[in-house]
């Protein structure tokens, strides 16, 4: 790395630390670190009762699971800098726009900007969550040893996913068309696990080899395909220096009119609809929303199939996540526009919120449907349907409340706020916790079950009223802006 280079890197680790301070403060922060650095004590200190039940080997899987989908969500470099960077800081020269403006290469600076958000959240998550471990040593029993072999583990898994979609966004900026040819070749690669039973893909992608065998060369295919995906990443980058633009009619008029059943709000959910169109944004909004619920029900089904774990999840449990994944889509919505223009509209904050909250049900409701009755067909517990559909509405409705409530139209930053983020798992964790386990006890004892669930669901539609109405008075004032 020559001098300039290290340049480079050094201050890009600065510019993301002061978005971040920028963010949420100086406290909030290091806020994230310390959660993960406690989960992960927590963890340890419960880990002979989870080993005892599922056993070491899958433990550590779960965690590499964990650790992979992790590094997925942290590596979508290529679509942010080609979206919503330059939508939400537009007006900010970052250094990944670099090239635009001199003589140095997009994939240049792209390949230190990837190996920054390496760096940066390997401290940000994976050491802390290390330190955790370790910290727990005296109570937990772990050795040095296997607390050192666990974070290297975790480091390469969390590369191998950060790389891998990497790879999925300088595809996908290429041609979608490509994008879902990659899409397919993995999903074929995958499904065979289900096919062959000696196609232990697991444990050729993820280090935990080592765990059966003892062999150093576990690590080996992981890292090679964590360097090749990066590599293909860096260099599949198209080097542009002009803004893509686009041309559009005009449509406001006859988008007024497919909203026009919502009244005085008809003109603004034309605007959200209109901004979403345009941005290209339909596909990360539906898919931040239905993505994460498929990848619950695939993972669960990767282990009752092919691992032999039962995981007794019903379509009671399905339903409760789909509200707990709808804060990033509410989260996605607030992402595509720049509105500090809405300052001079006769427009205010809790209005552009009330159209984005009816724009999120409109987008999610039919899915939620969709996603519990799909479950339901599958696990053949269509008895658990009408349930199953009322958990989903309702913890929809209370989610996004208490999301709207708290963050307003910063949800993105707002959320890594320390004192925002506290509210936020003391009014959602809760109720998650009990039709988590309402979900496990109504085969065991339905009619307790039945009333526990009826009682929070009202409970939940009492508060939101609530919330829902509160909600003018907390943000009316408040200006547009990040």
């Amino acid at each position: 790395m020559s001098f300039l280079d290290l340049d480079l890197f050094v201050l890009m680790i600065k510019e993301e630390l002061r978005l971040h301070k920028s963010f949420v403060g100086a406290v909030g922060s290091i806020f994230f670190p310390v959660i993960i650095f406690v989960l992960s004590f927590i963890l340890s200190l419960s880990s002979p009762v989870i080993i005892n039940s599922m056993g070491l080997y899958k433990a550590i899987l779960f965690l590499n699971l964990g650790a992979f989908f992790y590094g997925f969500v942290v590596g979508f470099l290529g679509k942010i800098g080609e979206e919503v960077m330059t939508r939400r800081f537009g007006e900010i020269n970052l250094i990944l726009q670099l090239p635009k403006l001199f003589p140095i290469s997009l994939r240049k600076v792209m390949s230190y900007f990837f190996l920054k958000d390496a760096v940066f959240y390997l401290f940000y998550s994976i050491i802390p969550f290390t330190l955790g471990a370790l910290v727990s040593i005296p109570i937990s029993g772990f050795s040095l040893s296997f607390v050192v072999l666990i974070f290297i583990i975790l480091t390469i898994t969390f590369m191998l996913g950060m790389s891998l979609s990497f790879l999925s966004s300088s595809i996908s900026i290429i041609s979608s068309k490509l994008l879902v040819v990659f899409i397919l070749g993995i999903l074929g690669v995958l499904s065979l696990r289900f096919i062959l039973d000696d196609f232990l893909i697991e444990r050729i992608i993820f280090p935990i080899g080592y765990l059966e065998n003892g062999g150093v060369s576990s690590f080996f295919i992981p890292v090679i395909l964590a360097f090749l995906f990066s590599i293909l990443a860096i260099l599949s980058m198209k080097e542009r220096f002009e803004e893509k633009t686009n041309k559009y009619q005009e449509e406001i008029s006859s988008a007024e009119s497919r909203f026009a059943f919502t009244g005085s709000m008809k003109t603004l959910l034309a605007k959200e609809f209109l901004e979403l169109k345009r941005s290209g944004g339909f596909g990360p909004v539906i898919m931040g929303f239905i993505g994460p619920l498929l990848g619950i029900y695939f993972i669960v089904s990767l282990f009752e199939i092919s691992l032999g774990v039962e995981i007794d999840y019903n379509a009671i449990f399905y339903g409760s996540m789909v509200g707990f994944f709808g804060v990033m889509t509410y989260s996605w919505l607030n992402n595509f526009e720049t509105n500090e223009f809405l300052n001079y509209q006769p427009i205010s904050v809790d209005m552009a919120i009330k159209a984005k909250l009816l724009f999120y049900f409109l987008l999610t409701v039919g899915l939620s449907l969709v996603y519990v009755i799909g479950i339901s067909i599958i696990r053949n517990e269509i008895d658990l349907l009408p349930l199953a559909l009322t958990v989903a509405l309702v913890t929809n409705i209370y989610v996004v409340g208490v999301t709207a409530r708290l963050t307003g139209l910063k949800t993105n930053t707002m959320l890594f706020d320390a004192k925002v983020l506290s509210k936020f798992f003391a009014l959602v964790t809760p109720p998650l916790i009990v039709m988590v386990i309402v979900s496990f006890s109504i085969k065991f004892n339905y009619s307790i079950s039945l009333v526990t669930l009826i009682v929070t669901l009202t409970i939940l539609l009492f508060f939101s009223k609530i919330i829902f109405s509160t909600i003018p008075k907390r943000w009316r004032d408040e200006r547009f802006g990040m």
